[in-house]
Formats: C-alpha cells, sequence, structure tokens
C-alpha cells in the first residue's frame, strides 16, 4: 500500500486513504493510461480563482509539437463574433449535406464542425480583427503573419501551427472566461452530450460537457472543459496521425477525452 500511495501521489498530488477510495480508483486509472503512447493529455482543474497544476498523461514529448489547430480555431471565430456583436444565438447556417440538409443553428455547426457555415462567419469579420483575437487569446505559438485570415481555410487557422501546450492554456482561458465578451454563450455554443466527473482531491462534483474536436494535417484534437457548479476541470487530448486517417484518430481523441471524466462516451456520437 505504501508504494502504491506513493504511485498516486505523484500522478495525482495527494495521498489515498479510507475516506478516498475512489481517488485511488481514479488514479489507477491514470497509471494505467501513463503506459500508453501516441498522444499526451493534459488536465488542470480550476476552482474559483485558483488554478491547479497541470496533469500530464501519456507521451510528454508532444506537448511542445508543432501542429495544425484543425477546427480548434472555430472557437476563435466565436470569440472575435461575439466581442464584435455579430453574431445571434437565434441564427440557423446553412451546412454541408453530409451534416444536415436543412440548416442547423450555432450549436450544432459548431459539435458538428461544419466548415461551409465558419467560413462564412469568419467573412463577417474584418481579417485583421480576427488575428488580433488569436494574438489576444495567444493561440499560436507566435503571432500568424500580416497576411492571415484572408484565404478560405481560415475556419482551420489557414496554415499556421500552435502546439499543444498553447492550446492547453488556450482552453485555460476560454473556460475561466475573464478575456471573453459572452463567456456563458460561447460556453454554451460549446456543449456536448453526456455528463462528466470532476475528481477535485476529496470532491468530486457532476458537470456538463463544453469541448471542441478537430482534425487536419495529421493532428486531431479534442480540448475543453467540464463544468459543475464549484469546479471546472480542462482537459486537452491531442493524437497525432499520419493523413489522410484522421478519423481513426479523431475518434480516439475523443474517446480519450470522455474517458479523461470517467464518462462513456454517448450512444450516436458524431465522428
Amino acid at each position: 500500500m505504501k508504494n502504491l500511495n506513493s504511485v498516486v501521489k505523484r500522478i495525482c498530488g495527494f495521498r489515498t486513504g479510507k475516506a478516498a477510495i475512489f481517488a485511488m480508483m481514479y488514479c489507477l486509472s491514470v497509471a494505467t493510461a501513463q503506459a500508453e503512447s501516441g498522444y499526451v493529455l493534459q488536465r488542470s482543474l480550476i476552482s474559483g480563482s485558483h488554478v491547479g497544476p497541470d496533469q500530464i498523461i501519456g507521451d510528454a514529448t508532444l506537448l511542445n509539437r508543432r501542429a495544425h489547430p484543425a477546427s480548434l480555431f472555430k472557437i476563435v471565430i466565436l470569440v472575435a463574433l461575439l466581442r464584435e456583436g455579430k453574431l445571434d444565438s437565434a441564427e440557423r447556417f446553412e451546412v454541408e449535406d453530409h451534416i444536415s440538409t436543412s440548416p442547423v443553428d450555432i450549436r450544432q455547426a459548431t459539435y458538428r464542425s461544419s466548415n461551409r457555415a465558419f467560413l462564412m462567419l469568419a467573412r463577417r469579420l474584418d481579417a485583421r480583427l480576427l488575428r488580433e483575437e488569436a494574438i489576444r487569446m495567444r493561440f499560436f505559438r507566435a503571432p500568424p503573419p500580416a497576411s492571415f485570415a484572408r484565404s478560405d481555410s481560415i475556419y482551420r487557422g489557414e496554415d499556421e501551427k500552435t502546439d499543444p501546450l498553447s492550446i492547453h492554456r488556450f482552453m485555460m482561458r476560454v473556460a475561466r472566461g475573464a478575456d471573453l465578451a459572452k463567456p456563458e454563450e460561447l460556453h454554451g455554443f460549446l456543449l456536448w452530450p453526456g455528463s462528466c466527473l470532476i475528481a477535485a482531491k476529496s470532491d468530486r462534483e457532476i458537470g456538463r460537457i463544453h469541448v471542441k474536436s478537430g482534425a487536419w494535417g495529421g493532428s486531431a484534437w479534442m480540448s475543453g472543459f467540464c463544468a459543475g457548479k464549484r469546479h471546472k476541470e480542462v482537459v486537452t487530448v491531442f493524437v497525432p496521425y499520419e493523413p489522410p486517417h484522421w478519423r481513426p484518430a479523431r475518434e480516439r481523441a475523443i474517446r480519450l477525452f470522455y474517458g479523461a471524466f470517467q464518462a462513456t462516451v454517448p450512444d450516436g456520437m458524431f465522428y
């Protein structure tokens, strides 16, 4: 038991005990996941103004890997639209036929990651303002060039690259909401099916899932947070893959994200 306690403390930052059996079981699952490779998962607990220490699961060498942000950049577009007052949550949008043959609302367009809808939304913004928003939110490793946000691939951040560490810090800012014009509205757009478990040391709480997926150019992502009444926990999953095999990598990222909150991926999940 002494050795088990030391492993749990190293991974999760606290010791087990009779009053924390669930914590021990949770940390054992984390320790098992650490043996896997080919992905990295970061998690951070936000409680009030306190931000807990990051926990790294998987291959930590991937944290600074240059990677395409894929559809995670759609969050930056939403942030900028809300800041500029150019998005009405009651709007409905034409999307690709494989998503829906009838218009959908902004939450469904975000959840189903419609490139068509987000290209149209990005065109509502001046390219300079969208670039400034990306810099303000520190989405990329370095500021994009002055020519940024002028191509038809802006919905995935064009050809700019970021890294898993930068994305996780970006999502922590999104979850806290301090730098956002309308955080509750944005969080509503990021709502996904299912519930999640926040295991905050001796406390635990059921919450709702707010997240964005993405897969393009060898990078598959799930970055978001579980929001309860007392705590928020941010999780970012990065799974590199060899193009064009994005679908299995995206599915793995989704399952790892839900698994981090001891949640089962709901039936009928859109892949």
